[in-house]
């Protein structure tokens, strides 16, 4: 079972309906088929951060979904995104609104600078709104090189 295969994508589907109770945002999921098992990864988030207790909770909740309906062998993997994690993806920034990320833009102009650190406020379709010291700058996201968070 692949990453997007119809059957990856209707775990997925049962884990997110899950995880949406307790407030958990999936920010990358991956289905590895191994030798004998398929190895399930997550990266989750919550606002109020991820702990290990966060972490084996959620696999608790995964192991439960799949238990007897789709794998009888598997693993489970369950991470945050952690500190320097690239930000790719316009459902990413929606993920992280209200935290610091460092931007690198391709064209650096007098209203922002790359390597600089700044807030993401809001999201609207393809358009960013990054505040850095109270100044809101808007920018696309084809706009940006790179982005982490920090």
């Amino acid at each position: 079972m692949y990453r997007n295969s119809p059957e990856a994508e209707d775990i997925l589907l049962k884990i997110k309906e899950n995880l949406d109770f307790y407030e958990y945002k999936i920010v990358d999921f991956k289905a590895v088929p191994q030798k004998k098992q398929t190895l399930f990864k997550l990266v989750i988030h919550h606002r109020n951060g991820i702990s290990h207790i966060d972490c084996g909770k959620v696999a608790k909740i995964i192991q439960e979904i799949l238990d007897g309906n789709w794998y009888n062998d598997f693993a489970i993997e369950v991470s945050s995104p952690g500190i320097g994690r690239k930000i790719e993806k316009i459902e990413d920034y929606t993920i992280f609104i209200d935290k610091d990320i460092k931007v690198y833009f391709k064209k650096d102009d007098l209203d922002r600078k790359s390597g600089e650190i700044y807030t993401i406020t809001d999201v609207r379709e393809n358009e960013l709104v990054l505040t850095k010291n109270e100044v809101e700058i808007s920018c696309n996201i084809d706009e940006i090189q790179k982005a982490v968070l920090v």
